[in-house]
C-alpha cells in the first residue's frame, strides 16, 4: 500500500534541498507534487516563496500563499510573502493589510514593519 504522507514528506525534503541550492523552479515542482499528495501549510508557503523567487507573480502564487496563511498557525511568514505577491500585482492596500496581520502575529518582525512603512509611503 502506498504511504502518501511518507512520499509527500520525501518530496518536501527534496524540495527544501533544491531551494537551498537556489534551484527554485525544481523546488517548486517538488513542492507541487508534495502538496498534491498531502497538503500542508509549510509546503504551500515554500512553494509560493519559490515561485516568487523565480519571478512568478501570477494569481497562482497568491492562491498558494493565501492557503498557507489560512492553514498555518501563526504563519506570519506566509502573510509576509502573500503581501509581496499582492504588491507585485499592484494591490498595495491588500498587501498592507496582510503585513498588518503578520505584524500582529509577530510584532518584532522587522522586515514586515519596514516593508509596511515602504508600501504605506507609496500609497501617499
Amino acid at each position: 500500500m502506498i504511504n502518501f504522507d511518507e512520499l509527500s514528506s520525501d518530496l518536501y525534503q527534496r524540495g527544501r534541498e533544491a531551494m537551498q541550492r537556489s534551484e527554485f523552479e525544481q523546488a517548486a515542482a517538488l513542492f507541487r507534487c508534495s502538496v498534491e499528495l498531502s497538503p500542508h501549510f509549510k509546503t504551500l508557503e515554500l512553494l509560493g516563496e519559490c515561485l516568487l523567487e523565480s519571478g512568478n507573480v501570477s494569481s497562482e502564487v497568491i492562491l498558494y500563499l493565501a492557503a498557507a496563511a489560512g492553514l498555518g498557525n501563526k504563519s506570519f511568514k506566509s502573510y509576509f510573502l502573500l503581501a509581496r505577491a499582492l504588491e507585485a500585482r499592484g494591490k498595495l492596500t491588500e498587501a498592507i493589510e496582510k503585513l498588518d496581520v503578520a505584524i500582529e502575529i509577530h510584532p518584532q518582525f522587522k522586515a514586515a514593519v519596514e516593508y509596511r512603512d515602504l508600501l504605506q509611503k507609496r500609497l501617499q
